[in-house]
């Protein structure tokens, strides 16, 4: 039997960039450095929910809104925010292996990070009538906890059309994009994820790869 390389999956980044996990951001050594956090112990959150977005403005003086910079050997530079967590478009971003970590850009005093579109809305399929008709986006069909299909468009019209009738399926995630173009490429990068994770396999009842 011939050799087979190991891929290896989390490759160190070297970029700077900010990781979500446990209620905790995390900020890299080249983050750390271009920033100059040394010289900084707290920080003020900053979120804007239409477009996904985080905000982290770094203070040398504690105010009411400033949360602790924890500046670890073990664990590098991270700041905690059990507040924001709670969030699903934040809390859903940080429970995705290898999906975790954004860069940030610069924005005045604020330094900024996108986070992308994950299916952080959820509701189950008889209560689909919840869901407004003019909500745009991605979305996926689940079956006990199976992924089944990937689609984009208007989440309800969609799956009033004849055929998804017979689809078997249990909730309806979802994540609002207004922009057709935004929608075809969050819909690609969740189905061309769905293969990588699945050997290469389409959700069940997808016939074709996003554009």
């Amino acid at each position: 039997m011939p050799w087979v390389k190991v891929k290896r999956v989390n490759v160190p980044s070297s970029d700077p960039m900010i990781s979500l996990n446990n209620n905790r951001f995390s900020y890299n050594a080249i983050f750390s450095r271009i920033v100059d956090l040394d010289k900084f112990s707290y920080v003020s959150y900053y979120i804007d929910n239409d477009d996904r977005k985080i905000g982290f403005e770094f203070k040398k003086e504690e105010d009411s809104n400033t949360f602790k910079i924890v500046k670890s050997p073990d664990k590098g530079n991270y700041s905690q925010c059990t507040e924001l967590f709670r969030i699903p478009w934040i809390f859903k971003a940080s429970q995705q292996k290898g999906l975790n970590r954004f860069k940030p850009i610069r924005d005045g005093k604020i330094w900024a990070i996108t986070l992308m579109p994950i299916f952080e809305n959820s509701i189950k399929r008889d209560k689909v009538d919840k869901i407004g008709y003019e909500v745009r986006g991605i979305y996926r069909y689940v079956d006990n906890g199976r992924v089944v299909y990937i689609g984009k468009g208007v989440v309800r019209q969609r799956l009033q059309e004849l055929q998804r009738g017979e689809w078997k399926f249990d909730t309806i995630e979802y994540s609002v994009i207004e922009d057709d173009e935004s929608q075809f490429e969050w819909e690609s990068f969740w189905i061309e994820r769905h293969k990588y994770e699945n050997e290469n396999y389409l959700p069940a009842y997808n016939s074709i790869s996003g554009r």
